[in-house]
């Protein structure tokens, strides 16, 4: 059986929301930014900033589990799922993913049988990968009116917005490529 693996960190930092959390993560993400300036030392920080719960919920939405899947239908499905950190590794329950490769992955929990989170993995290093990620972006915006955040670069866009979403991607692959 397939599996893939995600550090323990990376959970839900690039995320799909409903579009009705927009203007709350463009507030959340200004605080984000005010709390690393005075928080900055060095090349890390004093402390950690803990956002706030997203007022509506991938869940509220009801988006049923096999619709969703079929919706990613014709990307590999990986059924077992492991996060954790350093060497530690734990499967995650009631968790899959959709992915050409470790680098460039939805992964989603289920809960009742609708979708409970929605987040990705997405370490652009080629220029397929930005295509790939399009490729598993755009079913998923078929399914309702959503956003994608990625907490740790301060972006936040509608999801249906690809010109937007592929300058993203190109400006990761930027900075990957350069590792």
């Amino acid at each position: 059986m397939a599996e893939i693996y995600f550090h323990e960190d990376d959970y839900c930092q690039i995320e799909i929301l409903p579009v009705e959390n927009l203007g709350f993560c463009l507030q959340q993400a200004g605080l984000i930014d005010e709390f690393a300036e005075e928080h900055r030392s060095g090349g890390g920080y004093t402390d950690i900033f803990v956002r706030d719960t997203n007022p509506t919920s991938i869940y509220s939405k009801r988006i049923p589990t096999d619709i969703f899947e079929s919706a990613l239908e014709g990307i590999q499905k990986y059924d077992e799922v492991f996060s954790g950190y350093s060497s530690y590794r734990e499967k995650c329950e009631h968790t899959s993913a959709f992915c050409y490769d470790a680098n460039v992955a939805v992964f989603y929990q289920e809960k009742d049988g609708f979708i409970d989170n929605i987040w990705l993995a997405l370490d652009i290093y080629e220029e397929k990968d930005v295509s790939i990620a399009c490729n598993i972006l755009a079913p998923i915006s078929n399914l309702g009116d959503f956003i994608i955040v990625d907490w740790g670069w301060g972006f936040i866009e509608k999801l249906g917005n690809t010109e937007k979403i592929r300058s993203y991607l190109q400006k990761r692959l930027e900075t990957f490529s350069d590792e």
